[in-house]
């Protein structure tokens, strides 16, 4: 369900746009109404099906083992996922992200929604309100410095790994025979 309302927010959405999916099942869906199979695509690592719209506007590349470089040249993401939204507004993405339950609930949402900030754009899990949350993702500015804002502001710079490492090594006690 909530890969359908994506792609038909997608075909809502006013300007042209390549939607990028970081998919993980051994299949895409099945072809949703609005869009045919895109044979003009380069060739790509991980690349399991591309899409266009009728129009021709408007594209999809299901993609598997390539959620880092999704991210990495996203401008917005769409999420129902915990921990792949709480990464996206890490990056400083402003993720938009709706109800699908059972797993992804309006409980589970609210309390994402607390952790996450301002990086997160709630919707109605309906096209045409996703479609408007992402125009407000990629079209205005302060959203996206909003976002920015909550991925620092929650993850920190870089080099925690390396801070946590130093701390535990600086800390720790060796524990023997390990």
């Amino acid at each position: 369900a909530g890969a359908a309302i994506m792609l038909a927010a997608l075909l809502s959405v006013q300007s042209p746009v390549l939607g990028l999916v970081a998919w993980t099942h051994e299949r895409v869906p099945d072809l949703e109404p609005g869009w045919r199979e895109d044979d003009r695509v380069p060739a790509l690592d991980g690349l399991l099906a591309a899409w266009r719209s009728e129009e021709g506007d408007r594209r999809v590349w299901w993609l598997r083992g390539r959620f880092p470089a999704v991210l990495a040249t996203a401008q917005a993401a769409l999420g129902t996922a915990g921990t792949a939204n709480e990464q996206a507004v890490g990056r400083g993405l402003p993720v938009v992200a709706f109800e699908v339950p059972p797993f992804f609930g309006r409980d589970y949402l609210r309390n994402q929604a607390r952790l996450l900030g301002h990086g997160l754009l709630l919707s109605r899990p309906e096209p045409a309100a996703v479609a408007a949350q992402l125009e407000r993702a990629l079209q205005d500015g302060n959203v996206r410095a909003l976002a920015r804002a909550a991925g620092r502001e929650r993850m920190g710079g870089p080099g925690a790994s390396d801070a946590l490492a130093d701390d535990l090594a600086r800390h720790g006690r060796p524990v023997d025979g390990v």
